[in-house]
């Protein structure tokens, strides 16, 4: 075995030295005390395309809570196949209530044509639309799906734009039937202003505060759908005094129905929920066995 220096750090981390010289910063804590978070931002909307085009477009009322484009269902679509090839463990969706993380969320985690014969209400109803605002679609299934939770704090940047200004929460309820909107306590949307932007630091903090509620969630695998900007300064809170090649992958902009997957770790935690991995070991195992032989 070669010479490897080695220097604990912190509490959770201890840096060692390669063969090469290079250094290595390794961090452990117990299981219980992380979430596995698959941060998707929403599909291509008409907005996108308007605001591509003139950068003054997202000013237009004509983009009103943007509709996801063909292309950007085709792209949800495209990531539903991707979660059902691999398999993604996920307990609970949490999802932006404006409607192209909505559509996102359904046309990536939906499954298949909703029924009347279905035992539950449908993730999304049908609805007619056209090519330039809203595209026609069928109900879609929510069967066999977790919790899907609608979350104002991670909405996107707010104020100015009006794509980034929500429905009434009924008209998302009856849109959306299988969506918990039980969070977004005000029917009308109260956070965006017309004349005021909201500030980079004040999406960090909103991005911080959704972060500590995510972390007093039980699951333990979460997939949230919502939008570049507030990815983009959430992840800034994070990673800085990682490797660049660490930065660059957490901070990197992410593109139209993007799927990323990131571990979360409280290290300050006084309490959390029991690991279902654990086994005690020791005189517990040994009655474990003894219950499980016949009598």
């Amino acid at each position: 075995m070669s010479d490897m220096k080695v220097s604990v750090t912190t509490t959770t981390e201890a840096e060692y030295l390669n063969e090469d010289g290079a250094k290595h910063r390794l961090s452990m804590i117990p299981l219980r005390y992380t979430k596995t978070i698959h941060f998707v931002r929403h599909g291509l909307g008409f907005h996108n395309i308007a605001g591509h085009e003139n950068r003054d477009n997202y000013k237009s009322e004509e983009w009103f809570d943007a509709h996801l484009t063909e292309v950007g269902w085709q792209q949800a679509e495209a990531l539903n196949h991707h979660i059902q090839k691999i398999n993604l463990p996920f307990d609970l969706v949490v999802v932006s209530p404006l409607m192209r993380a909505l559509e996102t969320a359904v046309g990536a985690f939906g499954r298949g044509p909703w029924s009347p014969s279905d035992s539950q209400p449908p993730l999304m109803a049908a609805r007619g639309g056209d090519d330039r605002h809203c595209m026609p679609r069928s109900a879609v299934s929510a069967a066999g799906l977790p919790p899907i939770v609608a979350h104002e704090l991670c909405r996107e940047h707010l104020g100015v734009h009006p794509c980034d200004r929500r429905h009434p929460t009924s008209f998302y309820r009856a849109a959306f039937p299988a969506v918990d909107f039980s969070l977004v306590t005000e029917e009308e949307d109260v956070l965006w202003r017309l004349e005021q932007r909201e500030s980079k630091e004040a999406i960090k903090e909103r991005g911080m505060a959704f972060m500590r509620w995510i972390m007093t969630r039980p699951e333990r695998n979460i997939a949230v759908v919502t939008h570049s900007s507030f990815l983009h300064f959430t992840m800034q809170n994070f990673g800085h005094d990682a490797s660049i090649a660490v930065q660059g992958e957490l901070h990197r902009w992410y593109e139209n129905c993007e799927m990323r997957s990131v571990v979360v770790a409280d290290t300050d935690a006084l309490s959390c929920p029991p690991d279902a991995w654990h086994f005690a070991g020791g005189n517990a195992a040994t009655q474990v066995v003894a219950a499980q032989v016949p009598a």
